[in-house]
């Protein structure tokens, strides 16, 4: 009876790989050279995981990422027409580099 009332789609889109791709992104961008490939080792693992586990199937992590991929270029086009735009990811990241120490 439970087999039956199962939503066999409740799971598309994968946002767990979907998180995983954006922090990715965000180390990419911001993390010293050595370490911007754990970004993309995260997204892997992530989406090898969650396909091994049969808590997604393949297609609902690529979903998960276009999802990701398209709010990303979204957020850009609407801060770009802002009258007063967030500062970027890399003013953020200097801004960090360049506090003062303990």
């Amino acid at each position: 009876a439970v087999r039956g009332a199962a939503n066999q789609f409740a799971a598309m889109p994968s946002l767990h790989v979907g998180w995983a791709v954006l922090i990715g992104i965000v180390l990419w961008k911001i993390a010293p050279r050595p370490w911007r490939w754990l970004g993309v080792l995260h997204a892997t693992a992530t989406s090898y995981v969650v396909v091994i586990t049969a808590n997604h199937y393949w297609i609902d992590g690529v979903v998960g990422t276009c999802i990701v991929l398209v709010a990303l270029r979204l957020t850009r086009r609407w801060a770009a027409d802002s009258p007063d735009p967030a500062p970027s990811i890399d003013a953020a990241h200097i801004a960090v580099a360049q506090a003062p120490g303990p």
